[in-house]
């Protein structure tokens, strides 16, 4: 189940980043008299990427621990 939580935040913020930048770029076409700044600070900080490590390694060591159970 944490190899799904990994895809989920990785796909929630590719399509949160589409949505910001499309949303954002459409509003500063039509606001001609208003001057937009339009910012976008999401990015996956390191506890994404210590979760993604954690569940490569649970899931290299699956293998492993279930033969040695057997």
């Amino acid at each position: 189940m944490a190899d799904v939580m990994v895809v989920a935040i990785f796909m929630a913020f590719i399509g949160f980043n589409g949505v910001v930048n499309s949303q954002l770029g459409d509003l500063e076409d039509y606001a001609t008299s208003i001057h937009v700044l339009t910012t976008n600070n999401s990015s996956l900080e390191v506890g994404f990427y210590l979760f993604t490590g954690y569940c490569l390694l649970l899931g290299l060591d699956a293998p492993c621990s279930s033969s040695a159970r057997s």
